[in-house]
This record gives structure tokens, C-alpha cells and sequence, in this order.
């Protein structure tokens, strides 16, 4: 029930900041390759695993060449191990800065992520349900098209049982059409 009360909350919020009155608002949808891992204390436990992630977002100009963006996003995280895939997927509501000059900008934020599901072929970690990410990138836009690219690192010990930090970490790239 926290859980839910608490992703409610990360949604007014984000959806508060958005429908500010000045500006413009844009309305998006982004898909793309990802790539991640779990760390512990900075070291990889495995291998990186791929996946993919999709969401949809709102953009609101807050001046000329700065932007605030929320979102709703499903990814999918994780690592091999042993020839065997550890999958979490989570649900999370991304929360950012993008600065444009001309067709490129940086983007950068934070958000929380909720794990919906996993599936792994052995038991040695005990996953939270939910994870704290901080991201940055680049990107490139024409006309209603973009391209990004990310890199994400977890700020929450996600393991329920160990003496280290284990976290996510990840990398995406895809493309994202705004209206």
C-alpha cells in the first residue's frame, strides 16, 4: 500500500510541475535498447544483459532552452550470471532537465523506479521493490523525432541482505517522437 500511495504521489507531483502555465507543453513517446548490470560496491556481479525500455512524456518549456520532462516508463534491468538471466522490470516515473541549443541537448534528472517483476535462474540476491536512479545524456532532435542517449546509475541499495551496496546500472539509447 506504501508503495502505491507513494507512486501516486511521484505522479501529481510530476504532473503538477508540468501543467505549469508558462510555456510549451509537449506530449511524447520513447522506446529504445538498453543495456545494464547490477554492481556491487562498483564492481559487476555478471555480465551486461540486455533489454529494452518504453514510456510516454510530457516536456514543459520552462525558458527558451530549458525544459522540464516527466514521465511513465517501463524497464527492463538486469545481468547474466552463470549463463543464467536476472530480470527486473520495473515501472518508474522519470523526472528531468533537458537543455537545448539548436537540434542537441543534455538531459539529466532522476525519478524512482517500482519493480513490477523478476526472473532469475538462481536466489543469491533479495531485490527491493523499488530503486532510485539518477541519469545523464545527450540527445539529437529533428523536427518531431530524437535520439538519446543515457546513462543511469542506482542510488539505492537494492539488495535486502547484504553488508555491501548492490546497484543498477545501465545504459540506453533510442528514439522518441514528441507532439
Amino acid at each position: 500500500m506504501k508503495k502505491v500511495v507513494l507512486f501516486l504521489s511521484m505522479v501529481m507531483l510530476a504532473s503538477t510541475f508540468i501543467t505549469a502555465n508558462a510555456g510549451d507543453n509537449k506530449w511524447g513517446v520513447r522506446a529504445g535498447y538498453q543495456n545494464t548490470n547490477i554492481y556491487s560496491d562498483g564492481d559487476a556481479l555478471g555480465d551486461n544483459l540486455g533489454g529494452f525500455y518504453i514510456g510516454a512524456f510530457r516536456e514543459h518549456q520552462l525558458i527558451p532552452l530549458l525544459s522540464l520532462s516527466a514521465g511513465l516508463e517501463y524497464t527492463q534491468m538486469g545481468m547474466k550470471f552463470l549463463d543464467e538471466n536476472r530480470n527486473l522490470n520495473y515501472l518508474g516515473v522519470p523526472i528531468g532537465l533537458k537543455a537545448k541549443l539548436g537540434p542537441i541537448s543534455a538531459i539529466g534528472g532522476t525519478g524512482i523506479n517500482f519493480k513490477v517483476g523478476e526472473h532469475d535462474g538462481y536466489e543469491e540476491l533479495d531485490i527491493k521493490g523499488f530503486d532510485i536512479p539518477v541519469y545523464l545524456g545527450a540527445g539529437f532532435n529533428v523536427l518531431m523525432i530524437g535520439i538519446e542517449a543515457r546513462y543511469q546509475w542506482g542510488l539505492t541499495d537494492i539488495n535486502g541482505d547484504s553488508a555491501g551496496k548492490v546497484a543498477n546500472r545501465g545504459f540506453q539509447i533510442g528514439i522518441s517522437v514528441g507532439f
